[in-house]
């Protein structure tokens, strides 16, 4: 059986830290803004300060989830609202349009401007991190505060769905979910790293314990054995690979590798995965 990855991690990008003029270190959620400044969530003012306080409008809250978490590449370089025309917001707007993240109004407008709620923001974190079908029923309020509530990731000054999020409560909510952002960021780092190695010819890779083929996780493969042979066939103690899959049947201890697409062991000659004469392997 194979495991396909879910690339859908933030990617976290230290910087070098520099602290707000406007955050004394007895601030009550000091950690959270560091860490978001560290890992280049958030920036501040011009004027170095960091202004928690301020509200959140829905396309700042958009562009800090969907910038680190997609490629260059895969930002949508478009025009899908007719009142989202500011090119500093309207590249990540489409993208989280066209990846099912966001929601628009009835009139096909979607309010850049207008100050996001605890509820859109919680949609938009886990609709980005998890890629959760959207819910339509009566209970689909109650969904996104659940779920953030069984990760503790509310702050204590929200009390309901519709209050309007500030930047302290914003990067606190973010905070409390590191565990699960840096996790989606593995992912995405890995990622960059199969690219590079498929680049190159490779088609498997061992990376933490864990054996890849393409962008399939392997779990049937024994890490610490497992052997690359060329760029389709691979070994562990338990079996032989062409291409991710187990080839049935084969004999493990004698395998033999013949050339390019043929393989044999103490019973069979193998072209590919498939059996064919003995005299093919000579």
């Amino acid at each position: 059986m194979k495991k396909t990855l879910l690339l859908l991690p933030l990617l976290l990008i230290p910087t070098t830290f520099a602290t707000f003029s406007d955050v004394p270190t007895t601030h009550p959620y000091l950690e959270a803004i560091n860490y978001a400044q560290e890992n280049n969530i958030v920036n501040g003012y011009k004027d170095e300060t960091f202004q928690s306080e301020n509200k959140i409008t829905r396309e700042e809250f958009t562009k800090i989830i969907i910038k680190p978490l997609f490629f260059d590449y895969q930002i949508y370089w478009e025009s899908c609202f007719s009142d989202v025309n500011w090119w500093d917001f309207e590249n990540y707007i489409c993208t989280a349009k066209r990846e099912g993240i966001i929601w628009w109004y009835k009139d096909g407008t979607f309010k850049p401007k207008d100050n996001i709620s605890f509820l859109e923001a919680a949609k938009i974190i886990i609709l980005a991190l998890e890629k959760q079908e959207e819910i339509w029923s009566e209970e689909w309020l109650d969904k996104y505060w659940k779920y953030l509530g069984n990760q503790d990731a509310i702050p204590t000054s929200v009390v309901n769905n519709e209050q309007q999020i500030n930047r302290w409560e914003m990067v606190e909510i973010i905070w409390r979910l590191k565990d699960i952002i840096e996790e989606k960021n593995f992912y995405k780092e890995l990622l960059k790293e199969i690219d590079f190695v498929f680049d190159s010819g490779n088609r498997y890779l061992k990376r933490n314990n864990k054996v890849y083929h393409l962008w399939d996780e392997m779990l049937e493969a024994d890490y610490d054995t497992f052997e690359i042979i060329d760029s389709d066939y691979a070994k562990d103690k338990n079996s032989v690979y062409f291409r991710g899959e187990i080839i049935e049947w084969f004999d493990v201890e004698t395998f033999e590798f013949i050339s390019r697409n043929y393989v044999k062991d103490k019973n069979h000659c193998y072209w590919k995965s498939n059996i064919v004469s003995m005299s093919e392997c000579e």
